[in-house]
């Protein structure tokens, strides 16, 4: 199982105050929204329950316990509102991000017991060193009535991300970026800014002329994964562009073309490939687990990706090329890269960058009520406009960049990047919105907000109701009962 623990960066900020050391211990909890596929979960803590000192039984600098009553008040909380629960403890000065050995005896007893008595609620739980510098986490795994190490915990600021490995994660395990492929990147950014890279899944959505360039980058960068999703296979008009490509591989599925390619680049980097649209419910499970969002496409999908990167708190970075030829002569070369970070209160529904897609997501009915109407116009086929590779290279170079400056903070709170090449100019762009429902309510709401899909009725698809999807193991109104249990919440050096 893999496990992940994604925070937005004030919620974390306020766990740190929350647990700042005055002499004892100290618990907090967390309650998350979650995201799932397969054997892979991401927790989305989104508010904090602290204990007033009543709570508390005793509190001392190794030892810690808490009244059964306020665990039981917390679990019903979860209940209500179809969450999951991580706590989280500090540690005295001296014992390090690491699971003392009471931990480790009492916790799972105390995990094993909340799984029984409460149906469809996960746990997991979170240790701190004294200074917050380092730390350690695992989620009960009910199934198989195991603990699991979490492989990382993730913050994604507004300027930047930050990569914690829990003390317990496989990931802690050798050293990653030791190959000499990275030595050149090393001398340019520093061994822990590539290692950084290394633990990060990337989901690149367009496997064509802004994927291709996008999938070779990520590869020799050495990222832990990537994944692809692109229904299209190669053809002649494409060979012009596609990296990589040669007559021999038309008729290949664009995936699985660079899927082989990555691994070619590095057989270290781990791939998936999906030869389905973005609006699968598969690959929209999928690409909800990754960490970084690449949109190499040149159509309404972005606006579905936006949404997914929201509700499951993923940076998003949008990228698009475009040839405008007038009157025998090329009047505009350039494009455009978006970057849509959960958090900053701007993305592209509410910049409103692409309403003249939403249309696409209209069932056939309304479409054709619209035409009739005149508010409605056919476009042009997007497979008819001009496209160059070195076109398509700029952009997606620009788009790489701009992922890599947030990753490291390295970069500005600009919205938008645009390239002229005609002009040879290039420029930034803020904006400022009041938020939205995808930057205010569905932000990091996971598996609670449905998928921004065509529809085949006659409503337009924008989700209003937030907690539309549920849980498939919805919890019912199970709370721990104090006779229950001997084993209060204890935490000691």
């Amino acid at each position: 199982m893999n496990m992940k623990i994604v925070f937005n960066e004030s919620l974390f900020e306020d766990l740190k105050a929350s647990l700042e050391w005055d002499g004892r211990e100290k618990i907090v909890y967390l309650l998350c929204n979650c995201t799932q596929y397969k054997n892979s979960i991401k927790l989305l803590p989104y508010k904090l329950i602290v204990p007033e000192e009543k709570d508390y039984i005793s509190r001392s600098a190794g030892h810690i316990k808490i009244d059964r009553k306020f665990i039981t008040s917390v679990f019903k909380k979860a209940v209500e509102e179809c969450a999951d629960v991580i706590w989280v403890h500090i540690h005295p000065e001296g014992a390090g991000g690491e699971f003392s050995l009471v931990d480790k005896h009492h916790e799972p007893i105390l995990m094993r017991h909340i799984a029984e008595q409460v149906k469809g609620v996960y746990n997991a739980s979170m240790v701190f060193s004294n200074d917050c510098s380092e730390l350690d986490s695992w989620f009960y795994d009910r199934e198989n009535d195991e603990l699991v190490p979490v492989e990382k915990i993730i913050v994604v600021g507004k300027n930047d991300l930050k990569v914690f490995i829990p003390t317990g994660s496989q990931s802690q395990a050798g050293n990653r970026v030791e190959n000499l492929r990275y030595d050149r990147t090393i001398k340019a950014f520093g061994k822990q800014a590539v290692e950084m890279l290394s633990y990060l899944d990337v989901g690149i959505v367009g496997a064509s002329a802004l994927g291709g360039p996008s999938s070779e980058m990520v590869a020799r960068d050495g990222f832990k994964s990537t994944a692809f999703c692109d229904p299209d296979i190669i053809d002649e008009t494409n060979l012009n562009r596609l990296i990589g490509t040669c007559p021999d591989d038309i008729g290949r599925s664009k995936v699985e073309f660079y899927a082989e390619y990555a691994k070619k680049i590095n057989p270290d980097v781990k791939v998936s490939c999906f030869k389905k649209s973005f609006y699968d419910d598969e690959v929209q499970q999928a690409f909800a687990q990754v960490d970084i969002l690449l949109g190499c496409v040149d159509s309404e999908v972005r606006l579905s990706i936006n949404s997914l990167a929201m509700a499951n708190r993923i940076p998003y970075f949008d990228m698009g090329a475009a040839i405008v030829r007038k009157d025998g002569k090329v009047q505009f070369k350039g494009g455009q890269v978006y970057s849509i970070i959960p958090g900053r209160n701007v993305c592209l529904e509410c910049s409103g960058v692409f309403n003249n897609l939403k249309s696409r997501f209209w069932s056939e009915a309304k479409k054709e009520k619209e035409r009739s109407m005149g508010y409605l116009k056919d476009e042009e086929d997007n497979d008819s406009h001009p496209l160059v590779s070195h076109l398509d290279y700029v952009i997606a170079g620009f788009g790489y960049h701009e992922m890599l400056s947030y990753i490291w903070g390295q970069g500005t709170e600009h919205f938008k990047v645009y390239i002229d090449m005609v002009k040879s100019k290039t420029s930034v762009a803020g904006i400022e919105t009041g938020g939205c429902m995808y930057c205010r309510d569905l932000l990091g709401q996971g598996d609670k907000v449905s998928a921004y899909v065509p529809q085949k009725d006659e409503e337009l698809n924008v989700p209003n109701n937030l907690f539309e999807k549920q849980p498939t193991d919805q919890p019912v109104a199970a709370v721990i009962e104090e006779e229950q249990s001997e084993e209060p919440v204890e935490s000691e050096v």
